[in-house]
């Protein structure tokens, strides 16, 4: 990537740069719809809490370093204490859709 070079789908699937090759946009709408859907099944304070972990390594040296990697697990931690984490794995353990509380107190 970083000479610019081209190439096909199948060269960056099998580089590990897509996860699917959609060959028209009903399998696009299809995989796009599974996602959202695979997502949607996530807490949203868990959700929130990853996109920041993700952008604030970003940023992070190389290799990481242990105050980082003990930051990291002490934000995993704090997240397995919430309620939504608490809820999450009594649905799991319930074999039943979870309910998650939305920032206005209303459950799904």
């Amino acid at each position: 990537m970083l000479t610019a070079e081209s190439f096909d789908a199948p060269t960056a699937h099998a580089l590990g740069l897509l996860h699917e090759i959609c060959h028209d946009e009903t399998a696009l709408d299809q995989v796009l719809a599974q996602l959202i859907g695979a997502l949607k099944q996530n807490g949203p304070q868990a959700l929130a809490a990853c996109k920041t972990l993700i952008a604030d390594m970003a940023h992070a040296p190389s290799p990481l370093t242990p105050q980082h990697l003990e930051e990291s697990a002490q934000r995993i931690a704090n997240l397995r204490a919430t309620e939504e984490a608490q809820e999450g794995m009594s649905a799991f353990f319930a074999r039943r859709p979870p309910r998650w509380c939305h920032r206005t107190g209303h459950k799904d």
